[in-house]
């Protein structure tokens, strides 16, 4: 979330002047700073300053994930775009337009850099760059939050699997906390979609089985999200493949895309089908991996 662009944007649909939003203890110097991303405000500074423009933390962290899509999302699409459809010079050169606009070792466009730059790397069998880095900083938070949940949701691609079922039960604990907020309650799936891929890529079976586990008793718990059971559905499809029993295989992958083709989701249902095409084509060759990192930023 980029904080004093959602400041400034709360405060000028108020009709509230930089002078006026300071009120106690910062300059409007200060504070147009904070705005601009320039500085940054001590916690009692910025509680005061939300409390001068009428705004509860609350709603600053609703629209600063409004903020957050409408600064990323049209970037976040031609980055799979590019890495979809193999274009590497343009992947790079996006890659270095989020680096450009880097304010911090530890922000969105820094790690959105990396990851571009290593999925281009693991693409062209190179050692990563950056991934160790991320992993770090994931190791030195304490509490992680939905950032740091997401970061390594799409960062698993770099995880070597002991790393994994190290990580796994404390990450899906604590995105099970994000699953009654409308705004992040895909977040567990993404974890375990990406997870259950990570594991396939590398021919382990029952840690595949224990993520479709955990995928059927959330499903029948709460969710009302279509695209969970629809993957849901086609990973059980991929389970029979790799335990060779294709035609169980193929009636899941038909499954899962007919119930896309049903409630008009497009996309999902180009995108499954592309997979099935290349499962019911490859799943012979013994060198055929496939691995899948599933980019939902903005929820289902």
């Amino acid at each position: 979330m980029d904080y004093g662009a959602t400041f400034k944007k709360l405060r000028l649909e108020k009709g509230i002047t930089l002078k006026e939003a300071c009120q106690q203890g910062i300059s409007s110097a200060q504070l147009s700073r904070f705005e601009n991303g320039k500085s940054m405000l001590t916690v009692d500074q910025f509680f005061t300053c939300l409390q001068n423009i009428n705004v509860t933390i609350e709603e600053f962290q609703f629209v600063g994930k409004q903020t957050f899509k409408d600064r990323f999302e049209k970037s976040i699409e031609q980055m799979q775009e590019y890495l979809n459809t193999n274009q590497e010079e343009a992947a790079r050169s996006l890659a270095q337009r989020f680096f450009a606009e880097s304010q911090s070792p530890y922000d969105w466009p820094q790690f959105l850099g990396c990851f571009i730059e290593d999925v281009l790397n693991a693409g062209n069998n190179r050692p990563f760059i950056h991934s160790q880095k991320v992993l770090s900083y994931l190791q030195q938070v304490n509490n992680w939050g939905e950032m740091e949940l997401r970061l390594i949701s799409i960062f698993t691609f770099a995880l070597d699997t002991e790393q994994m079922d190290l990580l796994l039960k404390s990450i899906l604990k604590k995105a099970k906390l994000y699953q009654s907020v409308p705004q992040t309650n895909a977040l567990y799936y993404d974890l375990l979609e990406n997870f259950f891929s990570k594991y396939v890529f590398h021919r382990n079976l029952p840690a595949a089985r224990k993520i479709q586990k955990l995928y059927r008793q959330s499903l029948d718990e709460r969710t009302i999200l279509l695209r969970p059971r629809i993957t849901y559905i086609f990973n059980q499809g991929i389970l029979f493949y790799l335990e060779k029993q294709p035609e169980q295989g193929n009636g899941c992958f038909d499954q899962a895309i007919s119930l896309a083709r049903i409630f008009y989701q497009k996309e999902t249902e180009h995108y499954f089908e592309k997979r099935a095409k290349n499962w019911r084509e490859n799943y012979q060759d013994t060198n055929y991996r496939e691995l899948t990192i599933n980019l939902n930023f903005f929820n289902y």
